[in-house]
């Protein structure tokens, strides 16, 4: 739970304006999710699981991390969002942000339940809702604190047509529209 008091410090430097803090701050929010993590993957009583449904989530664990980390450091651009001075100048909306507000969020409740099943970790599995909600709680901070304030109006209108974190059918429909209009052009 660590890993989220230091991405509220990361959020309150970025809102602040504090550039020299929020490079170590993010290094040891990731830092702190990854290890605790692996602890509970790896130190854990194991359950049953077939050994093909296991390699599927062998290959699905670190698909869903890749997708997490494409969502938040390469459609945010890694330097203006998380290392330089204040906050991000436009608003994302399209790509995996036209799912929904936080895609992070699914990616990163896909890897979370995805590494305990490829792992066979009970401890992780029983942690899982704990550590989502965390997740939950702090882009929910985020939204409150940093988004409205920094983006404002258009913020407000993405929160009325894209769903927190759950995707619709309309959002995944302009999440595949997008792909289509990417793939034409």
């Amino acid at each position: 739970m660590a890993g989220y008091g230091w991405g509220i410090a990361h959020d309150i430097a970025s809102r602040k304006r504090l550039p020299f803090a929020k490079p170590p701050l993010m290094l040891v929010m990731v830092a702190s999710h990854i290890t605790a993590i692996l602890r509970l993957a790896l130190k854990s009583p194991r359950f049953p699981l077939p050994r093909w449904l296991q390699l599927v989530f062998l290959v699905l664990a670190p698909l869903s991390f890749a997708t997490m980390l494409y969502s938040l450091l390469f459609e945010i651009p890694l330097r203006k969002a998380w290392l330089e001075r204040g906050h991000m100048d436009e608003l994302v909306t399209d790509g995996t942000y036209a799912l929904a507000r936080h895609p992070g969020v699914i990616w990163y409740t896909c890897w979370v339940v995805f590494t305990a099943l490829a792992a066979r970790s009970w401890r992780l599995l029983a942690a899982a809702p704990i550590l989502v909600a965390g997740d939950v709680g702090h882009v929910a901070f985020q939204e409150r604190a940093v988004l409205t304030r920094e983006f404002g109006e258009a913020y407000r209108e993405y929160q009325r047509s894209t769903p927190f974190v759950v995707p619709t059918r309309a959002s995944v429909r302009n999440f595949l529209d997008g792909l289509r209009r990417d793939a034409n052009a």
